[in-house]
């Protein structure tokens, strides 16, 4: 068994890491544990009623709270600072699951405790694509308010693109590289709208920061549901998503097949072209 002994970043990180990693286990056998997913598990039916986050999913006898979640982590994390099997990735670099060394140590009985986030299987990750998608499909309840808010932002248009603003802690990373305030981004709307000539666009905007809509201009301008899952997978369901470099619109462009625009320059030229569907 692989056991995730670390928290790594927010929602999209986790979920890349987690996925990455199920990719591999599902294909080489080897079952996998994630305490550290629990934040999130209650929004995915798959992992809410289990401590360990587990795959194959499996029902803990230990009902799952939020305090008994943080105990198994707590658990995890103290055993991962013992001298028991572990991979730790503190170098920034990748590590390809599929090597040699890596698939020894996975596939030994004992349970080997990885840290870090830059865990990759690309291929396993693309033909386990449609059962991660399965597995992390969320909850009932935020597939309704994600479909609300489609309904509203569809509403009179032929083309769905999504806006992803990241305020909040893209203010500081990166020496502030990626952040821009609202107006820059209702400058990026006019240009998208552009884009599609003889047809009628709107934008479902999602940010994780209350945002002045009224900036955004006179496009068709709908906001996204609020909620850090429910913006997520509404995002997913746009035919466009253009946002700053960051995991959360990359797992919707993954997860929805929708094909993505990360900008580093949001003035920079754009077109179609530029956008391409997140395979991993």
């Amino acid at each position: 068994m692989i056991v995730i002994a670390d928290k790594v970043g927010q929602l999209g990180n986790r979920l890349f890491q987690f996925a990455h990693i199920i990719a591999f286990g599902r294909s080489h056998s080897v079952a996998v544990a994630n305490p550290g997913f629990g934040d999130y598990a209650p929004y995915f039916p798959a992992f809410a009623d289990d401590v360990l986050c587990r795959v194959p999913p499996v029902r803990s006898w230990i009902p799952a709270t939020t305090r008994t979640r943080e105990a198994a982590f707590r658990a995890c994390a103290l055993l991962a600072r013992t001298p028991v099997p572990k991979l730790r990735l503190n170098n920034g670099e990748a590590c390809e699951l599929r090597s040699p060394e890596f698939r020894r140590e996975a596939e030994r009985r004992r349970p080997l405790l990885v840290t870090g986030w830059l865990f990759r299987d690309e291929a396993s990750f693309r033909e386990q694509a449609d059962f991660l998608r399965s597995l992390f499909a969320p909850a009932e309840a935020h597939g309704r308010a994600v479909e609300r808010a489609l309904a509203e932002a569809r509403r009179g248009s032929d083309v769905l693109v999504g806006v992803h603003i990241r305020h909040g802690d893209y203010a500081q990373y990166a020496g502030g590289r990626h952040f821009h305030p609202v107006e820059a981004y209702a400058r990026l709307v006019e240009r998208l709208a552009r884009l599609f000539p003889g047809r009628r666009p709107a934008f479902l905007v999602c940010s994780d920061q209350p945002a002045n809509w009224a900036a955004l201009g006179a496009a068709r301008v709908s906001p996204g549901p609020g909620h850090m899952v429910e913006d997520m997978y509404a995002l997913a369901r746009c035919d466009y998503i253009v946002g700053p470099p960051s995991t959360f619109s990359a797992w919707a462009s993954f997860y929805g097949e929708v094909p993505l625009h990360h900008f580093d320059d949001l003035d920079a030229e754009l077109s179609l072209q530029s956008f391409r569907i997140r395979s991993g």
